[in-house]
Formats: structure tokens, C-alpha cells, sequence
């Protein structure tokens, strides 16, 4: 019997992401043909569509939703799960850079594939000289599910290990998960994300005739973006006559995690041109303000030695006593967001959407990049630390992007 081991370049499973991507993809592009063949708006004379009869209402409630086909800048993981061959010396098993050593997970992006969202959109268009509209949205993006996570055990690899480098004698090493005759186990890592955000802002009319407008935005905007990343290991010893108890059970995590939280006032511009019942909008807007980043990093070790009573100690690989903790900065940030849309009103008050948008963070606070993989051993296990204080905890900084598809109806009223 083999056990599932899901992680890495898995070919069937970047098939099935391409082939329901595709799917995705050929589905909107039927429903914005199927709009396209609707009957065109007419005018109360003449039977033929007119630019009064279509142009948007520049008063009362507007409303929309979007469906979401989105995709982000993956998470860098450092190498995280090894394997060696049969026969491998103990000494050697899974160290990085050594004869047969393959890295299982990690040294790669996690979180990098489909997902999907919505996005929705309140307005109220005030009876002013001028046309201003009151607007809240808000948008949520899921988890891809699917990249970060990996397991395997002694059914799936004769050796596994999870590879370090080695703070005390400088040079790679690695945690043993299983190995003949020594240590059986198994080591599961998951990962996730969640990204959400809120604006609340005003929306003017510039200029406005029967063929376009150009509108002027200005408010507040709320962005979210938070990682999560765990490993565990559960092992038994295996070993006769050796340092560990037989039959000695322990389990392993690690846990870091991370949150960006960004506070800032947004300005930008959009305008919309209209021909028939077509329209084509390109819209731009930037908040400036403050991105509030944190880390926090937790790891435990749990060992029961048979006949004794179970022990907790702090710490387990890469999270150990020298980086356990919540770090945390402000800084000043830029947000800023692009978007392309093309609309097809269907009457007077509905109207089909199809579109791109483009989000930028910089300096954001991920899992991968609160990783340091330089460990001193001598502290594992809650004793007295000998030498450098590594691994450190580290609270870097990297460029996010999301991006993506959009497909939603307007209604107003």
C-alpha cells in the first residue's frame, strides 16, 4: 500500500489546473457571446438602439457583482523535505548537495496557481449639478488549495529528512524522518493564504457626453493579505540497543505565519467609452499609507518514552527558542491598481462586464521569506544554547502581485 504524496511537480495535477482553467476561460467567453446575442436595447421610436436610451443612469443605486479567476506571485519556499536512495550512510541521508538526494518539497513556489473570488460593488449616484456617487466594495480572494501541501511517510521513501544547514560546523545537514532500522514516520506540510480588501470612496463625473465620461475617484482602501505554513512530523524510533528508547514516539511542527495589513488614502481616475450597447473603460487608482507587517513563528516537540510520562519542549527544527515569537514593523506603502473592462449592456439596467485587474504591494511579509534554514543544534530539545543564535528571527519583505479575470453583472436602479 502507498501512501499519498502530493507536492513538487506533480505533471496530472498541473494537467487538471490547465484543463479547468481552460474550462474557466471557455465558459466566460460563452456567456459574453450569449450576451452579444441578446436582443439590442431599442429606442421608444425608430427600432434602433440609441446612445440616450444607453447611457448610464447618473443617478440613484448601482450595484455589481464579479466573479474572480485570479492568480498571485508564488511563496519561495527554501528546500523543506528531502529523500536519499537505498543504502544511503546515515550520516549522508537527505543532506543537500550529496550523491541521490532529492528535495520532495520546497526549493520552489507554493500558492502561485488559479483562484477564484468575487468583488462586490455599492453605489449611490447623489442628485447633484455635477454627477458624485458614494461607493463601497468589497473583495475576497480564496486559497488555491492545492500547491502548499505534501505528504509522505515510511510507505512512500525508504529515507526522508528535512534538510538544514548546520550552524555549528558549517555545512548542510539534515533532520532525520525516516530511515532503515532507526526511525519510521511520516511529514505533512500545508500552507494557505487569504487576501481581502474594502474601499469606501467618492466617484465624480469630470466630463460626460453620449459616447464617454471621465470619472475621478478618492477615498479610503483596506488591504489584507495573511500566509500560514506548518510541518509536521510524527516519529517512532525503530532503533534496537540505541541512544532513543525503542518505540519512542514524537511529534514535530513548526508553524509561521504572517499578516499585512495596509490603512491608505486612494485617488485615481477612470474612463469609459461607450458605442451601441459596447463599452470599453481603463480605470487607475493608488492608495499611500501604511502596511502594518507581522511574523509570528511557534514550534513544539512532544516525545513519549514508554512507561514515562509525556514531555513538551519548545521548538521543533526551524522554529526553536532564538526565533519563537511575534515580530512586527510599519512602513509607509504604495497600493496601486489597474483595470481594463469591457461592458455589454443588455437594457436599461442591466449590464454584463468582462475584465482585468492588477494589484501591487511591495515589501509584504510571506512565510518563505521568515524561513532561516541555519540552525544551531544545540539548542533542540530546550537545552542551553552553544554558539550563534540561528536560526534568527527575521521579519523580510517581498513584492506581491495579483492578478487576474473578471466576469460580473450591473445592475442600476
Amino acid at each position: 500500500m502507498k501512501a499519498v504524496s502530493t507536492g513538487g511537480l506533480d505533471m496530472s495535477r498541473l494537467t487538471g489546473c490547465v484543463a479547468r482553467t481552460q474550462a474557466t476561460l471557455v465558459g466566460l467567453l460563452l456567456v459574453c457571446l450569449l450576451a452579444w446575442a441578446a436582443h439590442p436595447v431599442r429606442a421608444q421610436e425608430g427600432g434602433r438602439p440609441c446612445d440616450s436610451c444607453l447611457a448610464a443612469t447618473p443617478e440613484g443605486w448601482q450595484l455589481r457583482a464579479d466573479y474572480l479567476l485570479w492568480w498571485t506571485k508564488g511563496n519561495r519556499l527554501p528546500p523543506l523535505v528531502t529523500s536519499s536512495p537505498q543504502g544511503t550512510p546515515r550520516a549522508m541521508a537527505g543532506v543537500l548537495n550529496t550523491p541521490g538526494v532529492e528535495v520532495l518539497f520546497g526549493d520552489h513556489a507554493i500558492d502561485d496557481q488559479i483562484r477564484s473570488g468575487g468583488r462586490w460593488t455599492l453605489a449611490r449616484w447623489l442628485d447633484t449639478p455635477s454627477p458624485v456617487a458614494v461607493e463601497g466594495s468589497f473583495l475576497y480572494v480564496a486559497d488555491d488549495r492545492r500547491s502548499g501541501v505534501f505528504s509522505a511517510s515510511w510507505f512512500d521513501q525508504p529515507v526522508l529528512a528535512r534538510p538544514f544547514f548546520n550552524a555549528g560546523n558549517q555545512q548542510e545537514d539534515s533532520q532525520l524522518v525516516v530511515f532503515p532500522g532507526v526511525l519510521d514516520g511520516r511529514i505533512d506540510v500545508s500552507g494557505s493564504s487569504d487576501i481581502y480588501s474594502a474601499e469606501l470612496q467618492a466617484r465624480g463625473t469630470g466630463r460626460r457626453d453620449a459616447r464617454g465620461q471621465l470619472d475621478w475617484l478618492a477615498g479610503y482602501r483596506y488591504f489584507h493579505f495573511g500566509e500560514s505554513l506548518r510541518i509536521r512530523e510524527q516519529l517512532t524510533s525503530v532503533e534496537r540497543d540505541g541512544i532513543v528508547p525503542l518505540d519512542t514516539r514524537f511529534e514535530l511542527a513548526d508553524r509561521i505565519s504572517t499578516g499585512n495589513d495596509f490603512h491608505g488614502v486612494q485617488g485615481g481616475v477612470a474612463f469609459e467609452f461607450r458605442r451601441d450597447r459596447g463599452s470599453f473603460e481603463l480605470s487607475a487608482k493608488a492608495a499611500v499609507g501604511n502596511l502594518r507587517r507581522q511574523s509570528r513563528i511557534r514550534g513544539e516537540t512532544a516525545a513519549q518514552i514508554p512507561g514515562l510520562d509525556p514531555q513538551t519542549t519548545p521548538g521543533a527544527l526551524l522554529a526553536l527558542p532564538t526565533n519563537i515569537g511575534t515580530s512586527s514593523d510599519h512602513r509607509f506603502a504604495v497600493l496601486p491598481e489597474l483595470g481594463i473592462q469591457s461592458g455589454l449592456r443588455l437594457n436599461r439596467r442591466l449590464s454584463l462586464a468582462c475584465g482585468y485587474s492588477l494589484i501591487l504591494l511591495h515589501d509584504v511579509a510571506r512565510t518563505g521569506d521568515q524561513l532561516d534554514r541555519t540552525v544551531n543544534t544545540s539548542q533542540i530539545g530546550d537545552r542551553p544554547l552553544d554558539g550563534p543564535a540561528r536560526p534568527a528571527a527575521q521579519l523580510a519583505g517581498s513584492a506581491l502581485w495579483l492578478q487576474g479575470l473578471n466576469l460580473g453583472l450591473d445592475y442600476r436602479w
